[in-house]
């Protein structure tokens, strides 16, 4: 008798003759065969309140017939410690995901054999509205297609090198490359869509149909650092894999990496291929290898003659991507890219050589920190409820505690204290006797009042700290004014439409507002409306710059929600995000931190999901800031014949070397070996004119992650000049890149 449980639901589907027929090409990949099949089903919000984890939902996922599954989630809710656990009925392999995992897995489970899974939902202690809802599945079928191999014969042989990976779906083979983890593979097997590396992979089933290892020898890939895809010689690929489901990276559960060799083979030499190649049977797209002659090492100028390895060794398609080794040293000299050898023993397969200029360059560059967490550890998140609506989550914990001191009725948007250590809350004083406020609010919830703005001005909507050290509010009545750190209040502007929400661009010192009949507005720092940068955006409710682009960031109430917009006005990209209600974006990584209804999650700029903080129970977000987040922020009163303190704050590299630049155009640079990392050297930076007004902008971060230095302004500097500041702080491979600053002399 099965130990599958008894199927209740209607929802599953049975896998129909469906075949795709696979054509030759020259480059060697091979997407697994299956097709992905919508799947809805989900459970309802649950709460437990015991002190115990429990199960509160399971659902048997049956496909008939299928050779593998693989599920994807549309939405989900692990508060706490709650997960979700998935069960294979064929080998019992089990991944577990909790919320930072299921972000990891973007999200979407690993692969899992068989035509029958459990998925059952567990809710941590004390957690609320629990939930999972899936989407689809991809289900894995038996391969078609003619397999082709160099010669009469497949000479290839099962092998278990640690060293290298099943790169899915697209089909290819990667390896592991060096002692820092990197991950080689041909570049036209980048680009897939969310790509899974499987080390220890098993036999096929006898149809040809893939099996899949367990989830722990499964890993997404972070990021695809660099690779291109320009023929032979000229074609190779660098990727950052992220962790399995038991927080282990690929080097560090292998144990074994490929050393990489520069030297060319002799004209006697033998070389081997190990990779993932196509076959008949319990073979196919398997790990074999094989050895055969080295044929020849291309020569000229261009990329395509001078790194053009040859040899005829056989691979099929799925090899893409292997290591090419040196036999007789076992190290790799090359990235195996394309077939080309015959039935009849002629031509040659053909790879990409390491000594690759372009290869090398990108090869020894730092390595990039990866997507989230978001620095420095704490995000604060504004709320229009009617208590308690100031929030602070811990980016390392997921952990949520509300910052009490006082009664809120709606806190409208939130920003930094000039202090860099202590919050900023607008309230809009919707009923009673409650005012139009601009609050201090300390860690610990001490609150005072900044400034108070009347009940004539139909509300107050958004605040940004500019780079004088002053804020500057937007409110209903359309007016923008600016408000001292002493409270005073001057009006300097105002605007067409009922303005939302406003940010300081650094790049001109100029700000940036956006309206509730879809503008986005460019304004001076002295109120005058300058130009209208986009139009017909929908209502839109909050706005900030990229550091890393310059872009424009603004969400609107209507689809597509996060929008990315050039200075030009033109749209560079976009995606949806219902209930969006504001943006932050995080200095150091370029993501996005978008609040919708009662939670925030960091977005890549193109919209992919990294981590999700939240639900926050009884939340309804209004704003958005990561605490502490001015990597570098200035105070000061900018007047000619003062010094003006620029403060380095980088509090995940106490101890770090820091460098900082500073330029009178719009965009300073900070030059990294051959790269300029994040910030372009501007064409306007002139050395001996800045040197007179700099004072320790290098050195060491202290304990604490930071560092102050000075801007020194002769008296007889010209009032109306901004300087613009930027720093970067490196330990090791590490970098971090701050925001720029801009000082306008008043």
């Amino acid at each position: 008798m099965s130990d599958r449980p008894v199927r209740t639901t209607t929802s599953a589907l049975v896998v129909a003759l469906w075949l795709a027929a696979f054509g030759a090409a020259t480059a060697q990949v091979k997407a697994p065969d299956s097709f992905e099949a919508p799947y809805r089903k989900a459970s309802t919000k649950v709460d437990n309140s015991t002190n115990e984890v429990r199960m509160v939902w399971q659902h048997l996922v049956e496909i008939p017939y299928a050779g593998w599954l693989q599920l994807k989630f549309a939405d989900y809710a692990l508060p706490g410690s709650s997960y979700v656990e998935i069960t294979s009925f064929k080998d019992g392999a089990k991944q577990r995901l909790d919320r930072a995992m299921m972000q990891r897995w973007f999200p979407r489970s690993a692969y899992f054999n068989g035509d029958a899974l459990m998925v059952r939902l567990f809710a941590g202690p004390d957690t609320t509205d629990v939930h999972l809802d899936l989407a689809a599945t991809v289900v894995g079928v038996a391969p078609t297609g003619k397999d082709t191999i160099c010669g009469p014969t497949d000479d290839r042989v099962n092998s278990n090198d640690p060293r290298t990976c099943r790169l899915l779906p697209i089909g290819c083979t990667a390896w592991i490359a060096t002692p820092n983890g990197l991950l080689l593979t041909a570049g036209h097997c980048l680009g897939g869509s969310n790509p899974i590396v499987q080390f220890n992979v098993p036999q096929s089933t006898s149809g040809g149909t893939l099996q899949h290892p367990p989830p722990q020898d499964q890993y997404t890939v972070l990021q695809e650092l660099a690779g291109v895809g320009n023929g032979t010689g000229c074609d190779w690929g660098i990727m950052l894999a992220g962790t399995n489901s038991q927080n282990q990276t690929p080097l560090q559960r292998q144990n074994a990496f490929f050393v990489l060799r520069t030297v060319a083979p002799g004209a006697s030499d033998t070389i081997r291929i190990t990779g993932y190649g196509s076959a008949s049977g319990s073979r196919n797209q398997t790990q074999k290898t094989h050895i055969g002659p080295f044929t020849t090492l291309g020569n000229g100028a261009s990329c395509n003659g001078a790194y053009r390895l040859q040899y005829q060794t056989d691979t099929t398609g799925g090899n893409s991507g292997s290591p090419v080794i040196d036999e007789a040293t076992n190290q790799a000299i090359g990235i195996h890219t394309h077939g080309g050898c015959n039935s009849n023993g002629s031509g040659a397969n053909s790879g990409t050589f390491l000594l690759n200029a372009d290869f090398q360059r990108a090869l020894n560059a730092p390595i990039p920190q990866p997507p989230g967490p978001l620095a420095p550890g704490h995000l604060v998140l504004s709320d229009e409820g009617t208590f308690d609506s100031l929030v602070q989550i811990d980016t390392s914990t997921f952990g949520s505690q509300p910052i009490s001191g006082r009664f809120y009725t709606r806190a409208n948007a939130v920003t930094m204290a000039t202090d860099n250590s202590s919050m900023v809350v607008l309230q809009s004083g919707t009923f009673g006797t409650f005012a139009n406020e601009l609050l201090s609010v300390a860690n610990n919830g001490a609150t005072s009042t900044i400034a108070t703005f009347g009940s004539s001005i139909g509300g107050v909507h958004g605040v940004d700290l500019g780079q004088d050290g002053n804020w500057v509010v937007v409110a209903g009545d359309n007016q923008v004014r600016r408000v001292s750190p002493a409270g005073a209040v001057s009006v300097i502007g105002t605007l067409p439409g009922t303005t939302n929400a406003v940010t300081h661009d650094h790049e001109t010192g100029n700000l940036l507002v956006v309206t509730t009949g879809g503008q986005l507005l460019e304004v001076s720092h002295t109120g005058a409306l300058l130009r209208t940068v986009a139009s017909g955006l929908g209502q839109a409710a909050g706005v900030d710059v990229s550091p890393t682009t310059g872009h424009i960031v603004v969400i609107t109430s209507s689809g597509p929600h996060v929008r990315t917009i050039s200075r030009a006005g033109a749209t560079v990209s976009s995606f949806s995000l219902t209930n969006a209600s504001g943006v932050k974006v995080d200095d150091s990584t370029g993501n996005y931190l978008c609040t919708h209804g009662d939670a925030a999650t960091a977005f890549t700029p193109t919209g992919t999901a990294i981590t999700s903080y939240g639900p926050v129970r009884g939340l309804t977000a209004t704003g958005i800031e990561i605490y502490g987040s001015r990597a570098v922020s200035g105070r000061g009163s900018a007047q000619p014949g003062t010094n003006y303190s620029v403060d380095f704050a980088f509090p995940s590299m106490p101890g770090a070397n820091y460098q900082g630049a500073l330029s009178l155009g719009q965009r300073p640079g900070i030059s990294v070996g051959s790269d300029t990392i994040h910030l372009r050297i501007d064409t306007l930076f002139n050395l001996s004119l800045v040197g007179t007004f700099v004072s320790n902008f290098a050195g060491t971060l202290d304990g604490a992650g930071t560092a102050t230095g000075a801007i020194v302004i002769p008296a007889g500097a010209p009032v109306g000049l901004t300087i613009y500041c930027a720093a970067i702080a490196f330990q090791g491979s590490q970098l971090r890149v701050s925001n720029t600053i801009g000082v306008t002399l008043r």
